[in-house]
């Protein structure tokens, strides 16, 4: 299922919110101190968490409406 973050590396202030709010391993920094997408497919179908918290509005997700293609009989 198409469902991961992309992240804007122009907004990223590389603060690492998002590395520490996600549970599940998506992000990770690089030695430069940037933030990277390091194992997309480890992103929950229909979370969007940290995007919520990215102060600098730096990560997006495929609209929610996207998910209704995967549901028997949509919505």
């Amino acid at each position: 299922m198409p469902w991961f973050p992309t992240l804007a590396l122009d907004l990223c202030n590389g603060c690492g919110a998002c590395i520490k709010f996600c549970a599940f391993g998506v992000f990770d920094s690089t030695p430069d101190g940037k933030v990277r997408v390091v194992d997309p497919c480890k992103c929950q179908v229909g979370c969007s968490s940290c995007a919520r918290i990215c102060r600098p509005k730096a990560l997006t997700f495929p609209p929610r409406a996207i998910l209704d293609t995967f549901r028997p009989g949509g919505r």
